[in-house]
């Protein structure tokens, strides 16, 4: 989403954002979800402050992010929601995973993640219920 500190308040965020080079748009995309993935954040909001035509991440670390639809506008209210509604159904349909808590997990730049243990299948608990090993 665009964003002018200079104007009022409740038109800071732009409807339409300025016609940058696809380079930077490209850059400022790929920074913001290398900053998301070192944080293990899948909702964030980052903002750049663009000097001579390079972006700085000046804030990166808003998990909440201001969603109002007065704050942000109706075209990027209609996005957030669209895909925070995407990312929940993913969410819903992935397999579980959980966080491994342990002070080694936190040691490299990437999550760890431990799959849930899986229930056991149908066949091995009535071929345990008969005491009987299954295949």
């Amino acid at each position: 989403m665009a964003y002018d500190p200079r104007k009022p308040h409740a038109e800071r965020y732009l409807p339409e954002p300025p016609r940058n080079g696809r380079w930077l748009l490209k850059h400022i995309r790929l920074d913001a979800l290398k900053l998301c993935h070192a944080l293990g954040y899948e909702f964030n909001t980052v903002e750049f402050a663009i000097e001579d035509g390079i972006p700085y991440a000046i804030d990166f670390m808003n998990p909440v992010p201001d969603a109002d639809l007065n704050s942000v506008g109706q075209a990027n209210f209609d996005w957030i929601v669209k895909e925070v509604a995407e990312l929940a159904i993913a969410k819903a349909k992935a397999t579980p995973q959980e966080h491994e808590l342990r002070s080694s997990a936190l040691h490299g730049s990437k999550a760890v993640f431990v799959r849930s243990a899986r229930k056991k299948s149908v066949a091995k608990k009535k071929a345990k219920a008969a005491e009987i090993k299954p295949k």
